[in-house]
């Protein structure tokens, strides 16, 4: 299930892509960077026959962290 998953690190490149091979389940995204609030995406139902099937492009928008 969605919450029972061991987490997939990942480093993006320099254009902040990144890539890696999952199954037919559930999943959500968390980026973080330094000096940036993190973010985590809506919920992908990669489930459903047909759905997302291949490659799962999303841009992520992270705000800087407003200094203490």
């Amino acid at each position: 299930s969605l919450h029972d998953a061991l987490p997939i690190s990942r480093i993006a490149d320099s254009k902040g892509r990144y890539n890696f091979l999952v199954g037919n389940n559930k999943y959500f995204i968390t980026v973080e960077k330094p000096g940036y609030e993190s973010s985590k995406t809506d919920e992908l139902d990669l489930t459903q026959k047909g759905s997302e099937a291949g490659v799962v492009s999303r841009d992520i928008p992270m705000r800087e962290r407003k200094p203490e």
